[in-house]
């Protein structure tokens, strides 16, 4: 059977090779690699955290972040949770993070760090 979304491909890949080397990412001064299994196990617990504390169908998530490893997990757990996400750049000012974030109705918002999270405050 072809997987019919993203989510699908997902767990069909993990699936299929939970062993092989996912993605490889900088942590420090050191690289570390994630198996597909890892990916899985990650993507299920912001899956699941979403869904426990209310998270719809197709209902909007943010990521106010800059391209890193969190930022792709975060985005696969909010699709297999049956969300949307919807992006912040993270040169993005408070008032630019406010209305995309009330444009969008996003229900959650995931943030890099304490700078990004204090533009959402404000």
């Amino acid at each position: 059977m072809t997987a019919r979304t993203v989510s699908e491909l997902l767990l069909d890949r993990i699936a299929a090779t939970p062993k092989r080397e996912a993605f490889r990412h900088r942590h420090g001064t050191s690289w570390h690699a994630l198996t597909w299994s890892d990916v899985g196990e990650r993507v299920r617990s912001i899956a699941c955290g979403l869904r426990s504390l209310g998270l719809t169908d197709e209902a909007r998530c943010a990521i106010l972040s800059g391209t890193r490893i969190e930022w792709i997990l975060v985005d696969l757990g909010v699709l297999c949770a049956g969300g949307a996400t919807s992006t912040i750049y993270p040169a993005s000012t408070a008032d630019e993070c406010a209305y995309i974030v009330a444009d969008s109705a996003s229900a959650f918002v995931f943030a890099e760090n304490d700078t990004q999270v204090a533009k959402l405050i404000a």
